[in-house]
């Protein structure tokens, strides 16, 4: 048994009941480490250095080899033993036995997982314990499962193999080869993947058709909006569609005139339309008058057809 681990020496220093003090002179205590010799030291011969089995190493074998964590079995400070990593990785921790860096796409304290989109058996032992999943590409650019189970056709074909994918956020179906509701894109192109959609906060992105799984156009558009992100207050309305979010359409005014050469004409002093030209009905004229010059739309009929325009405010 060798010092391990020492914290303090203590020393009796009085053997009779009636003792007041006692002194201790010329105490010497030496320390060696393992290092090359120098002006100011000289080799300690009388320190112990041992030919170590495997698993231990150290001048006195106190310590577990690379490779190797202690357990608490065994005579003195316990047995060291290899590191279980179930044969993807060389390395634990002396005192815990984790493994470290773990290799083969494995992961866990013994390397006993396949790592997210990988299945297969990582306590097998070998270096293709764990494969990549299909879903729906086996490459780390277009595998977008969280994990996968691999199961034998009941009538083998030439897939030979069927998977049954596990999908990341955004995605869905057998393979992952599809955006789920509320994101878009193309998981089966190269490099693809599947973004959540921007529609300003104006949908709701649960429904299924509130955007488009490919373009990522919004559709559905709540609170009075519209446009492709649904980022701006829809015809007739006006407002702020980003922040406040309050398209309201109560002060807009459609106007439905049916006349020749009408010219609205803004106040600035009063901020209210006027007209030039008439009507042969005199009460669409009157109703011209003083119009405020809020979202005002006036739809033009000429006598020609084709001239027909619309005016917007």
């Amino acid at each position: 048994m060798v010092l391990h681990d020492l914290d303090a020496l203590r020393f009796k220093a009085c053997y009779h009941s009636n003792c007041e003090s006692a002194t201790i002179s010329e105490l010497q205590l030496e320390t060696t480490k393992d290092d090359q010799i120098n002006g100011d030291s000289y080799t300690a011969t009388s320190v112990e250095m041992c030919q170590c089995p495997p698993p231990y190493t150290g001048l006195s074998c106190q310590q577990c080899a690379p490779g190797y964590h202690r357990v608490n079995s065994g005579r003195y400070l316990g047995a060291c033993v290899p590191c279980n990593c179930n044969g993807h990785s060389g390395s634990c921790d002396p005192a815990t036995g984790i493994c470290f860096d773990c290799q083969h796409d494995t992961v866990g304290e013994h390397c006993e997982f396949c790592r997210e989109g990988f299945y297969g058996d990582a306590t097998t032992g070998g270096p293709y314990s764990c494969m990549p999943c299909a879903c729906p590409m086996a490459t780390d650019a277009n595998n977008f499962a969280i994990s996968c189970q691999a199961c034998l056709f009941f009538i083998v074909s030439e897939a030979g193999l069927l998977q049954s994918c596990l999908c990341k956020e955004g995605y869905t179906s057998d393979h992952c080869e599809r955006c789920d509701v509320g994101y878009y894109g193309d998981p089966t192109a190269m490099g693809g993947s599947c973004q959540k959609c921007d529609c300003s906060e104006n949908n709701d992105l649960s429904i299924d058709g509130s955007c488009h799984p490919v373009s990522g156009d919004c559709d559905l558009c709540l609170n009075n909006t519209g446009g492709t992100h649904c980022e701006q207050c829809k015809s007739w309305y006006y407002g702020d569609a980003l922040v406040a979010k309050n398209c309201t359409g109560e002060e807009a005014i459609l106007l439905n005139v049916e006349f020749a050469n009408l010219i609205l004409i803004l106040d600035s002093d009063s901020g209210y339309f006027s007209t030039t030209g008439h009507s042969s009905d005199a009460s669409k004229n009157n109703a011209l008058q003083n119009v405020p010059a809020i979202s005002v739309v006036a739809q033009c009929a000429t006598t020609d057809p084709d001239d027909a325009n619309a005016i917007q405010t």
